[in-house]
């Protein structure tokens, strides 16, 4: 993590950060709303690389369209969405059980609806 700065994690982003393995899927809304605000900087913490990968497998492996339409499903706010959009694909939506990310998300504008 050379170059970041995390200090805006305070102790208890840290716990929540911990937690964050151990969620309940029958709460999973909730729990994700608690850490909406700072989802992405957790994604960027834990090194996610979904995005790349499903950006890279679509595009080269499984030689998707770039007018296809793609349902990204848990979308929290928008990750992988941008780098979709980045790579030439013009249709992407998508679900989330978090109204908390689902409100980030769209204030990115990466999807129609």
């Amino acid at each position: 993590m050379e170059g970041k700065d995390y200090s805006k994690l305070t102790k208890v982003d840290h716990e929540n950060l911990a937690d964050f393995a151990k969620m309940d899927p029958s709460k999973i809304g909730e729990q994700y709303d608690a850490i909406a605000h700072l989802y992405e900087e957790y994604m960027e913490f834990l090194g996610y690389p979904d995005p790349e990968f499903i950006t890279k497998s679509l595009k080269e492996v499984c030689k998707v369209p770039l007018d296809a339409k793609i349902m990204d499903m848990g979308m929290g706010t928008g990750i992988i969405a941008k780098h979709l959009i980045e790579a030439g694909y013009s249709h992407v939506d998508g679900c989330d059980a978090s109204q908390g990310l689902l409100d980030i998300a769209k204030k990115h504008g990466q999807y129609k609806d």
